[in-house]
């Protein structure tokens, strides 16, 4: 059964819940009452690259925060923490200080590092079907009757990570 985008309300919900980030689509068929759930969510490397960055930017302005303490703090593999971090300063999101007191910092705008940001620094252009980047992605594209459907919620979704800050996040308080 094919879905038939303009008999949809669509209701996004955007959650932050058990420190994993997951944007929950409500979508409503008019001609039942019944919801269908479709999840998107982020990959776990995108999540410790953002719980990462809003690590780095709660940091004292004259301190690096280390893979360590970083990986400690959310219990992440130090391993693969670091490989992260490595790829969010290859493109420009933080920087690496070295020395004895040295760790990462932010690369100058802080408080403008948005969730598109640190999603694009690690999984590459944010998008929701593979045909949005790349035509010959998909063997059905010019038969598909999805991807003028999907087109505005792309865009509504890419706009909301955009617009949604690292900084602006809630912070873990407990200590946890």
């Amino acid at each position: 059964m094919l879905f038939d985008f303009t008999n949809l309300s669509i209701i996004k919900t955007f959650i932050f819940w058990n420190k994993t980030i997951t944007a929950q689509v409500k979508c409503y068929k008019q001609d039942q009452n019944s919801p269908i759930y479709n999840m998107f969510r982020i990959s776990k490397k995108t999540e410790y690259g953002i719980l990462a960055v809003q690590y780095i930017c709660s940091t004292e302005a004259d301190r690096a925060a280390t893979v360590r303490e970083i990986a400690e703090k959310h219990k992440i593999s130090q391993t693969l923490l670091a490989k992260i971090l490595q790829q969010l300063a290859r493109e420009n999101i933080i920087r690496s200080v070295q020395g004895p007191r040295g760790g990462y910092i932010m690369n100058g705008n802080a408080g403008k590092v948005s969730l598109a940001d640190v999603f694009e620094a690690i999984e590459g252009p944010l998008h929701l079907t593979e045909c949005d980047l790349d035509d010959q992605s998909c063997s059905r594209y010019e038969d598909c009757t999805l991807r003028d459907g999907f087109a505005p919620i792309q865009q509504q979704v890419a706009v909301f990570f955009r617009n949604v800050l690292v900084k602006d996040l809630p912070v873990d308080t407990t200590g946890q």
